[in-house]
């Protein structure tokens, strides 16, 4: 599966280290791991990320910003507190983040939940009595996982964004942490990329279960790319015997509908549509499995207005490259791991209709 989710009821400090060695983030009071995202009518490999802390030195640069921002602002390290200063940030910053945005900053690191079932600590900054920055961190046995960073945009000049991180990070050498985890990167997309700042970090590599150094790590194997891979291959099929096709992305792959069986839906966030006919209601659909490293030529049918239910995570999408309606399978024509045998297959279904 690209996504897993589960909801613990609680969580000790040695569990909250076995999730995160496997590449799984808390959000809320959930625990998930994705590899992969949508952005803006795009398809992103997820790639989790990790610092080890056993022979850790801030570079020199960092060293420079710690000290200077360390006499510049009040920095207090202590249990999670929430109250309207930080509310307050959280607001300003609720359009930077990607996807579902919680209400409130209380909602975003607790759910519904009225009982936090994570150890969360906070790095406060602050000039004088204004809050100018705050950052999230859980505390497991052996590990520190960053959950959060806020900061107010009239101090952007000091880099509290980066300075919480690495404070988070002294934190943890402080007290004999082994790794700290500042969650996802997103080759390609930019906005994650400040954390690989903070120094050589490792990456969880899906395929072999284990970590590996992010210099080490080969783009064309990640799960994103390779799917695209596999449906260009097609679409140049498609292309020389003049089938006219249309590549769609699909972003409530990962979504369930109650009462349907997983099966039943369509779980890929990239397809190929090859044969629509509104009228009658038939749409024709290839997908790629990376689990089982096959095509599947399937008939599929849309479920009309749903997805309005989830507007705020659809919000922003355009519906010329992206399907916004929940898609059902209504049967599997073919399933193979051969282009050839599989643009027969197309050919066929479209000549009977």
């Amino acid at each position: 599966m690209f996504t897993e989710i589960y909801q613990p009821k609680k969580l000790t400090a040695q569990a909250l280290d076995r999730f995160l060695e496997r590449g799984w983030f808390r959000m809320g009071q959930m625990i998930f791991t994705c590899h992969l995202l949508c952005f803006h009518d795009e398809l992103y490999s997820t790639v989790w990320t990790r610092l080890a802390l056993s022979n850790y030195t801030f570079k020199r640069r960092l060293r420079k910003l710690m000290r200077r921002n360390n006499r510049r602002f009040d920095i207090r390290i202590r249990k999670a507190v929430f109250d309207s200063d930080k509310e307050r940030l959280y607001q300003m910053h609720t359009n930077r983040f990607e996807g579902y945005v919680a209400d409130s900053l209380l909602e975003s690191l607790q759910g519904e939940e009225t009982i936090n079932i994570y150890n969360t600590y906070e790095i406060a900054v602050y000039d004088g009595k204004r809050l100018a920055a705050v950052s999230f961190f859980d505390i497991g046995e052996r590990s520190l996982a960053s959950i959060m960073g806020l900061y107010d945009p009239a101090y952007s000049q000091y880099s509290l964004g980066i300075f919480t991180m690495l404070m988070e990070i002294k934190f943890g050498l402080e007290h004999d942490k082994h790794f700290y985890y500042p969650g996802y990167v997103v080759p390609g997309y930019s906005k994650f990329d400040y954390k690989l700042r903070i120094g050589e970090v490792d990456f969880f590599d899906a395929r072999r279960g284990n970590w590996r150094p992010y210099s080490e790590i080969d783009l064309r194997t990640l799960p994103a790319e390779n799917l695209k891979q596999k449906l260009t291959a097609v679409q140049e099929e498609l292309t020389k015997v003049a089938i006219p096709f249309k590549e769609i992305l699909y972003p409530l792959y990962d979504k369930k509908l109650f009462g349907l069986k997983e099966e039943e839906t369509v779980r890929s966030p990239l397809l190929i549509s090859c044969f629509h006919r509104e009228e009658t209601n038939e749409w024709m659909v290839i997908e790629y499995n990376l689990f089982k490293k096959k095509y599947q030529l399937s008939e599929i049918s849309r479920i009309e207005d749903i997805s309005i239910l989830l507007y705020q995570i659809l919000e922003g999408y355009d519906r010329e490259k992206s399907c916004l309606n929940f898609l059902l399978r209504d049967r599997i024509i073919l399933e193979t791991a051969e282009v050839n045998e599989l643009i027969f297959a197309v050919k066929a279904y479209r000549n009977e209709r």
